[in-house]
């Protein structure tokens, strides 16, 4: 575990303050020195940024706080060690508190970068949010951050997150010297915005029935889980292997496309940000039919790289090899029906694409895929 470390790092102008500053606060009561000294809050946003009242971040990014003082941070922040190599916060620490809940899944920034002199650090955690959604009572760690801006060290904090749509994050800031004069502003970023799918269309129907209300309840894609190695043309199993991502595809309408050789800052629809070649992907979840759909039999047109393969409804189309296409034809009665798509890629640029139409119509359009 990393070691807590002093820092040399402050404002030239403000050494003395901050001097002043750690010998008040070890001379005030211990009643004041925990728990919340303040709250203050910010324009368009709920919440006071302490653990059972976080600030509520936007789900659209990029989203940049106003200038928040630790003065007003709480004691205990968080309520277990978050940290690695890379840093983090341990329990007992102060610090201020955010939650946001990730819209899609792709690779997030936390950054004080340029917006801070002093040495901040950040811990990221997840779990079943507390009465009032505040800070999970047992939560987990998912990674710690100190430094990264680039600069001297110690310093601002970048830390990197993959972040899985739908699941709700508790960012949580310090100070890492127990400076609370010290500022910050903390920027949440997409490194590469993902396409976000439209919702799915309404139902055909002037009744209400199962069908609308899983309409109200499911997420718009499918949800994948993703392994790497050399399998040799046969499809894993991803129970028996090492899982190293998860999220949802939700842009199989529009197809993904990967060039590994690309530097990471060109602008890609690579389906994990961080794995890009010798690996295999598995996505589960449901095909949604309407009414208007049953009526003809369903095609689907599967479009890939390497080798992919989809079942649905009991039948399976395959591709294997050089890039290619399939076509998946089976009539399927109006509703939610599982479906299964596989994937394996071992190098080169990468693509991957799934589209719907019924008998009776030309034009090729995104599927309704649903995870419910």
């Amino acid at each position: 575990m990393m070691k807590r470390r002093a820092s040399s790092r402050q404002p030239a102008d403000c050494s003395l303050l901050a001097l002043a500053a750690v010998l008040l606060a070890s001379l005030l009561p211990a009643a004041t020195a925990a728990g919340a000294r303040g709250i203050q809050s910010i324009t368009g946003i709920s919440g006071s940024g302490t653990p059972s009242d976080p600030y509520v971040v936007p789900t659209e990014l990029p989203w940049t706080s106003s200038t928040l003082s630790f003065t007003e941070a709480t004691d205990d922040v968080i309520n277990m060690d978050c940290n690695d190599d890379d840093g983090g916060l341990w329990d007992g620490d102060f610090g201020i508190m955010f939650r946001w809940t990730a819209p899609a899944s792709g690779e997030v920034q936390l950054s004080t970068c340029g917006a801070t002199e002093w040495d901040t650090t950040m811990a990221v955690l997840t779990g079943a949010a507390s009465a009032g959604g505040g800070l999970p009572e047992a939560p987990s760690c998912v990674k710690g951050g100190d430094d990264g801006c680039g600069d001297a060290l110690p310093g601002p904090t970048l830390m990197k997150l993959d972040a899985v749509q739908g699941t709700t994050y508790w960012i949580a800031v310090g100070e890492l010297n127990f400076v609370y004069e010290a500022t910050f502003q903390l920027t949440i970023s997409w490194t590469n915005p993902p396409n976000f799918s439209p919702p799915p269309p309404p139902l055909e129907t002037d009744e209400p029935s199962s069908l609308a209300s899983a309409a109200q309840t499911t997420m718009l894609g499918l949800s994948y889980t993703l392994v790497r190695g050399k399998f040799d043309g046969t499809f894993p199993n991803h129970q028996s292997l090492k899982v190293l991502e998860r999220g949802v595809l939700t842009r199989l309408g529009a197809g993904y496309s990967c060039n590994p050789l690309l530097p990471a800052t060109a602008i890609q629809t690579c389906l994990s940000s961080k794995y890009k070649n010798q690996l295999a992907m598995r996505a589960t979840g449901s095909l949604r039919v309407l009414p208007a759909d049953a009526k003809h039999s369903v095609q689907l047109l599967l479009k890939a790289t390497g080798w992919a393969r989809v079942t649905l409804g009991g039948t399976t189309a395959s591709i294997s090899g050089a890039t290619s296409t399939q076509t998946l034809s089976v009539s399927l009665a109006a509703g939610d029906h599982p479906i299964v798509v596989e994937w394996m890629q071992v190098s080169g640029t990468a693509k991957l694409q799934m589209l719907m139409r019924t008998a009776a119509v030309i034009v090729w359009s995104s599927p309704r895929f649903v995870t419910g």
